[in-house]
């Protein structure tokens, strides 16, 4: 096979994996000033397995003083198949949707003190919430059907990881400066993005841009 022809069916395989969408959403990352690392290799303490998650990404938090945010995202791509994700009709005011590592205070006091201060400003409140999604025109037992519900579960064990590594760096170097790092478990999907809304009479159905799942 000429080079040309390889390079050619390179390029295509290139094209049908989700290579692109991390590479692009690396770029933008980078622009916002983030600090982007691909493809980093994570111990999943659920699989018990060295696994890969696409990008892991971390920020100052603009919030609080002495935080930060970490960004863990895994990238699907369904070039003929749209996803559908149904939306729950309300909104999210729940502060346990927040994943906060805090050194040396307890879950419960975290959490309270989240509430009262800075959840009412943060990304994540009072936004639209979406549950159940599948790929459109698939069969849901097959390999591309399950793409979103295997990303999640990535995002979620290597959220862990990150999370329990920040613990241990923090009680055995015994750091005096008290970081709170937010973390946001991400699954970026590429392709068209279609909403639903099952109300009690009707089902209304639109093409969309985004959610928070």
């Amino acid at each position: 096979m000429e080079e040309k022809q390889i390079i050619k069916k390179i390029r295509k395989e290139i094209g049908k994996s989700g290579h692109p969408v991390s590479l692009k959403a690396s770029f933008i990352l980078n622009k916002k000033k983030w600090y982007v690392k691909n493809a980093p290799r994570y111990f999943g303490y659920g699989s018990k397995k060295v696994r890969g998650i696409d990008i892991v990404a971390e920020k100052e938090c603009p919030l609080v003083e002495n935080s930060k945010n970490v960004l863990i995202i895994e990238c699907k791509k369904s070039r003929d198949k749209p996803w559908v994700f149904f939306r729950q009709n309300k909104l999210n005011k729940n502060v346990f949707s927040l994943n906060i590592g805090a050194m040396d205070v307890t879950d419960g006091a975290i959490y309270d003190w989240a509430s009262e201060h800075i959840f009412k400003k943060h990304y994540y409140f009072k936004r639209p919430c979406w549950s159940y999604f599948f790929v459109a025109f698939t069969d849901p037992e097959s390999k591309k059907s399950k793409q979103i519900f295997e990303a999640t579960e990535k995002v979620l064990d290597a959220l862990m990881f990150y999370w329990e590594r920040e613990e241990i760096l923090h009680s055995k170097y015994k750091l005096k400066k008290k970081v709170l790092t937010f973390f946001h478990p991400v699954v970026i999907v590429d392709g068209k993005l279609f909403d639903v809304l099952v109300k009690e009479n009707e089902t209304n159905i639109s093409e969309t841009s985004g959610f928070l799942c």
